[in-house]
């Protein structure tokens, strides 16, 4: 398995999270603090100590394979089970915003 494959199947961790907190978190040793995944400390040292792109030989792949569905299935509970909108509620102010940052990038001095 791929090391790029490797992270590919680890992503239904940061949406679970994601669906269940609101939160963003990108640290998959963070995440594992409620997952408990017993297996990811060593998915993170293989995929650390190996060469980019390197392929891993010694993984059950099987094993994540079935994990992966795990995670996808739970993924999609944790969707159907979110309090989260469906879009978000602050593109007016992000908009405002990023029109001011840029007025001011141009117009330092013309706008407050």
């Amino acid at each position: 398995m791929h090391g790029t494959k490797l992270c590919q199947a680890m992503a239904p961790s940061y949406g679970i999270h994601l669906m269940r907190t609101g939160l963003i978190e990108a640290n998959l040793l963070t995440l594992n603090g409620d997952a408990k995944l017993t297996y990811l400390n060593d998915l993170i040292a293989l995929k650390s100590t190996g060469p980019e792109k390197g392929a891993v030989e010694s993984i059950d792949l099987a094993f994540h394979e079935s994990e992966y569905e795990r995670l996808t299935r739970e993924l999609e509970a944790a969707y159907t089970a979110s309090k989260l909108p469906e879009l978000p509620s602050s593109r007016a102010a992000s908009n405002d915003l990023l029109v001011r940052l840029r007025m001011k990038a141009i117009m330092p001095n013309g706008v407050t």
